[in-house]
């Protein structure tokens, strides 16, 4: 049954308010788990990643084949879900089994989702005989407009709850005797000596100093916990779930399914539904049947599996961008995990997390608006140099920082917000990059994003309790450096071949 564009407009409202209400939910609680959670938690997310790049070779298509999209995002939520109220209880042999469930289910939601809103175009397109492409590009702005807001809202609302009401009273008195921090209690400073700059033992880069021991142990998490209210952390989790599941009741009572595109077509043949990746995007790609055939699942997911690996053997140009592309997975998880953890939660207090993560939204807007519009006039090559001298900087600047309490909390401020822009530039210039250099292999090659971007994060969690910050420090520095190299040698290659038109071709 055709769909009217009102009811067009309305189901795309309902899928962007679904997934800002799991998305807000989520994306507070993994910023949270390095500091509430120092081992399940960061387990669990570690663990999400890591099923997250199996699944993804399988499961969407499986699971697009026998349901529709709007059933494939409700099931997908669930884990979601229950990653929340796992948090209840964080024990690693409850955190891990709901972890590798949250990676399946991320593997087939954000596939459901872009073929949901891609037949929403294309129906809303056909009603009014207009550009496909333009109708799909502006529905998905809007979708990511709302994404991203989650992002800012989540971060800041669970702040402002911790701040306000959850924080035990003596952790505000600034001015009495004994100064209670994150980790640790300095006892009897001298007036002068507060008021002047100090290194916070065990924090930012001396959570190895071996004259405080090594902090990757359970002390971090144990401390900082003492100083949140149970009961508003729970009633925060409790409201969390709720939204979660007020997004699956959404999607449940409210939304339709997504109009075929192919109605007419679809009386006199049988149409079958398959998933086509383009960048990490899964659109989906009508095969007219007269007959119907076996093992068409099983045929394509082999046919993809072989063809990706069949790339990164034999192909250089795809060996040449695996740094770069685990690099852009590893620097934002590093973020949520490592300086969440040792550098906001240590200094200024887990208070602050929500705050400071929100610059990392803000910065993801203007990193993937910002990249794209000036790729238009200086090319890809530029914005990739570009932004290695700026994390560059700032990975020299954190080896240098000594962090203060006082008058320096906006500096965790700006490197949130300079990581989210570092982060989306690098996203969407590889993106870009991959649909232009592999152009005749583009699927393969758009599926290696699913590989190499998720395990950049999952090796991140993994070692997150394990490897000293300075040690990690350097290794996204050399991920980067070595990346940054070779990817700007791939481009440059690839304008030897006489492809300098679609080198240069605008980010959209």
């Amino acid at each position: 049954m055709a769909m009217s564009n009102w009811k067009i407009h309305v189901n795309l409202a309902i899928v962007s308010i679904a997934f800002f209400c799991n998305m807000l939910s989520y994306m507070t609680m993994e910023g949270l788990q390095s500091s509430l959670n120092a081992e399940a938690g960061t387990q669990s997310v570690s663990a999400k990643y890591i099923a997250y790049v199996l699944a993804s070779f399988f499961l969407p298509t499986l699971a697009m084949e026998f349901f529709s999209s709007r059933l494939v995002i409700i099931l997908g939520t669930v884990p979601y879900l229950l990653f929340t109220l796992a948090n209840f209880y964080p024990k690693t042999y409850v955190m891990l089994p709901v972890g590798v469930l949250l990676g399946c289910g991320s593997s087939v939601i954000w596939t459901a989702k872009r073929v949901y809103i891609s037949d929403l175009a294309g129906a809303y397109a056909k009603s009014k005989g207009t550009d496909e492409g333009g109708v799909t590009s502006h529905f998905y702005g809007i979708f990511w407009a709302t994404f991203s807001l989650s992002l800012i809202v989540g971060n800041v609302l669970s702040s402002a709850v911790i701040h306000n009401f959850g924080m035990e009273p003596q952790d505000f008195n600034a001015t009495a005797p004994n100064i209670t921090l994150a980790n640790n209690t300095l006892t009897n400073i001298p007036g002068p000596i507060v008021e002047k700059k100090f290194a916070v033992l065990r924090c930012g880069l001396h959570d190895c100093d071996e004259n405080v021991g090594n902090s990757t142990s359970e002390s971090t998490q144990t401390d900082s916990q003492t100083q949140l209210k149970a009961e508003v952390l729970y009633a925060l989790f409790g409201a969390f779930a709720a939204m979660q599941l007020g997004s699956i009741l959404l999607l449940s009572c409210f939304a339709d399914d997504a109009p075929s595109r192919d109605e007419k077509t679809q009386k006199d043949h049988k149409v079958t539904t398959d998933i086509v990746t383009v960048c990490g995007d899964k659109v989906p790609a009508r095969i007219q049947e007269d007959k119907p055939q076996k093992n068409t699942i099983t045929k394509r997911v082999t046919q993809q599996m072989l063809a990706t690996i069949k790339l990164l053997t034999y192909n250089h140009s795809a060996k040449a961008m695996i740094l770069i592309t685990i690099h852009i997975g590893a620097l934002q998880s590093w973020a949520l995990a490592q300086f969440t953890k040792y550098w906001v939660t240590c200094v200024i207090g887990i208070q602050y997390i929500g705050y400071v993560s929100a610059m990392l939204g803000l910065g993801s807007v203007i990193g993937g608006y910002g990249s794209g519009y000036l790729a238009r006039y200086t090319g890809r090559s530029a914005i990739a140099a570009v932004a290695w001298f700026i994390e560059i900087s700032v990975m020299i600047f954190l080896f240098i920082w000594e962090p203060e309490i006082q008058n320096q909390v906006w500096i965790f401020f700006a490197i949130f917000a300079a990581i989210g822009v570092l982060h989306t530039t690098y996203k969407t210039i590889i993106a870009t990059a991959t649909t232009m250099i592999f152009s005749e292999e583009k699927e393969a090659a758009c599926a290696t994003l699913c590989i190499w971007d998720p395990l950049g994060s999952a090796i991140v969690y993994m070692f997150s309790s394990t490897i000293c910050n300075s040690s990690f420090i350097i290794m996204l520095v050399t991920l980067v450096s070595a990346g940054t190299v070779l990817y700007l040698i791939t481009e440059f290659v690839h304008k030897r071949k006489g492809d300098a038109a679609n080198t240069n071709r605008p980010i959209v």
